[in-house]
């Protein structure tokens, strides 16, 4: 069994692939936009932000502005911890200079960093790692310009989520939740158990699993940016689906895709174990268990999970 932050790494490019293009192009544009605007540093706050792949990606991609405070916040410490390993060297791949300090690291990139490309004086970043409850620890916050939360809004209570993003973003600030989970898992060739399976399985994210969320929480989160109550409002919306093929890919992305599929299946896996032997037949689940395993080495499996991104932002009230 792989830990969960390989599984993390291993995500990563994927993720890559499936992000929905206009969706973050609207992001980027809307990053630009912020710096044309505001004063002083862009500040970004990433709620379940893992092992730091967001800001890597922007960092990549050179769509940050030049100067931004950068806030990665996760409930799990030995993600922040990776973080703090892995970060300087994605970020140093992207071009920045990069010190430690005692709470993250301050990156610089002379000439690159996106929309400072034209700036004389570089881009920096500053990026501070934390350990804890975004919603719990940052009520009395000052007020940030961007909220991030990749693959994070099907985990969470979306009430309490959305109520905490409006309460810290200024005025146009940009709420961002990409690879928000949405309604289906496929897995292809087909089984006479996989409707079933999916039925319990997402079932068990809506009512029995420890954690807040459900399996339609993309289009809740959509319904929910849209009502009238709050003052946000949705930018853009599109398509993220992971389509993992590793048998169709280059050997290091089908390293990558192997070892997403096999952490998605111990999920289910452990998801089912949950329901009783006389609702969901154990011998069924082993045996279903089992031929994805046994496709997934002999390079026959694919699989499918469908998820939204998501903008936001923040919109005058009467």
């Amino acid at each position: 069994m792989t830990t969960f932050q390989a599984y993390l790494e291993a995500k990563r490019p994927v993720d890559d692939r499936a992000l929905n293009d206009r969706v973050f192009r609207a992001f980027a544009d809307g990053l630009a936009d912020l710096e044309e605007t505001h004063k002083g540093p862009i500040r970004i706050v990433e709620i379940g932000g893992g092992i730091g792949s967001m800001v890597a990606r922007l960092a990549e991609r050179t769509v940050l502005p030049s100067a931004v405070q950068y806030e990665i916040i996760d409930l799990d410490e030995d993600s922040i911890d990776h973080a703090r390993e892995r970060l300087p060297t994605w970020l140093a791949d992207a071009g920045y200079t990069v010190n430690r300090t005692q709470t993250g690291l301050v990156a610089r990139s002379e000439g690159r960093g996106g929309v400072a490309d034209d700036a004389s004086d570089g881009a920096e970043l500053e990026v501070v790692l934390e350990t804890g409850d975004a919603f719990a620890t940052r009520n009395d916050c000052t007020a940030v310009d961007v909220v991030i939360g990749a693959a994070v809004f099907d985990l969470v209570n979306l009430d309490r989520a959305l109520s905490w993003v409006s309460s810290v973003l200024k005025l146009d600030g940009l709420v961002y939740a990409p690879l928000t989970f949405d309604g289906a898992t496929g897995f292809t060739p087909p089984d006479s158990f996989d409707g079933r399976l999916e039925r319990y399985y997402h079932r068990h994210m809506d009512d029995i699993r420890d954690e807040p969320g459900g399996s339609r929480a993309g289009r809740e989160l959509v319904g929910a940016l849209e009502a009238e109550k709050r003052p946000l409002e949705v930018c853009a919306v599109g398509g993220s689906d992971w389509v993992l093929r590793p048998h169709d890919r280059t050997a290091a992305v089908a390293r990558d895709e192997r070892t997403v599929i096999r952490h998605l299946l111990e999920t289910i896996d452990d998801a089912l174990a949950d329901y009783p032997a006389d609702q969901l037949d154990p011998n069924a689940r082993r045996r279903w268990l089992e031929r994805r395993y046994n496709e997934l080495e002999a390079g026959e499996l694919t699989v499918l999970a469908h998820h939204l991104d998501v903008l936001g932002r923040v919109q005058p009230t009467d």
